[in-house]
């Protein structure tokens, strides 16, 4: 049976992950493949989490979803739905999340089976995200698929910028990778975690053209995916095309399935 985990890992830089002590995500690499891209930037939208985390779920650019900034306003989710809303109510769907407005504005929307909003604005995101892990440790074994959200990097990088205290947030967020790849039931699992951003070195911060506020990421494991694959022309608007191609479903997508690119 056919299974699908997305961990998003908000604002998290790729060359933190290398440094630091995260043996979950790097032995997904090594079981799987790796992609670096750079998002778009203004004038087409801000290198920030509404346009990016709108690329991830819908699979199309923000030209197509119209989400520009973190206000979402000219949103078209209706016409470019995310990729759980397009395998409910056929499979069983589900979705954490700690920053609300993924539910609020509908980027992943009503339709997903199960949503379950915590409020990391307001209680912090380190307590958001230690209740995003329970919640999803305990419905990963009765769901087919799954996005799971951690907000904690892009926090502490907004706070103190990407030194020393990121670093162990990104290790943090490793250990709670661990805890939900080890709470799912038996399947053929595909497994997707990816970041809707970066940030500027050493500050912290985003949404602008630098190349540290742009770099973005894509690691996959699972069937389908070629140990060792390292594939070229990666964007976000991937992760849907290769979530829906794992359930043999189609959609006009401006990404590709990995299924297909990384041999």
């Amino acid at each position: 049976m056919r299974k699908l985990l997305v961990v998003g890992m908000d604002g998290l830089n790729w060359p933190v992950v290398e440094a630091a002590d995260m043996p979950l995500l790097k032995g997904l690499v090594a079981e799987g493949a790796v992609g670096h891209s750079l998002v778009p930037c203004p004038p087409v939208a801000e290198s920030s989490s509404g346009p990016g985390w709108s690329t991830i779920a819908t699979g199309v650019w923000p030209g197509r979803h119209g989400v520009r900034d973190n206000g979402f306003a000219g949103a078209r989710y209706a016409e470019f739905p995310d990729f759980l809303t397009r395998m409910s109510p056929r499979y069983r769907t589900y979705s954490a999340v700690g920053w609300a407005e993924l539910h609020r504005q509908g980027t992943f929307g009503p339709a997903v089976g199960v949503r379950v909003t915590f409020d990391g604005e307001a209680d912090g995101y380190g307590s958001a995200d230690a209740s995003v892990t329970a919640d999803a440790c305990g419905r990963l074994r009765d769901v087919d698929a799954a996005f799971v959200y951690l907000g904690s990097t892009d926090d502490v990088a907004h706070t103190v910028g990407t030194g020393a205290a990121y670093r162990a947030a990104a290790e943090e967020q490793d250990r709670r990778l661990g805890e939900v790849l080890a709470a799912r039931g038996p399947g053929e699992w595909l497994v997707i975690v990816t970041t809707d951003h970066g940030h500027r070195v050493p500050d912290g911060g985003h949404g602008g053209c630098r190349e540290d506020e742009r770099g973005t990421w894509i690691v996959a494991a699972g069937p389908g995916i070629a140990a060792g694959g390292r594939p070229s022309g990666t964007g976000q608007v991937d992760v849907a095309a290769t979530a829906l191609y794992h359930f043999e479903l189609t959609a006009e997508l401006d990404g590709r399935p990995w299924q297909e690119a990384v041999r």
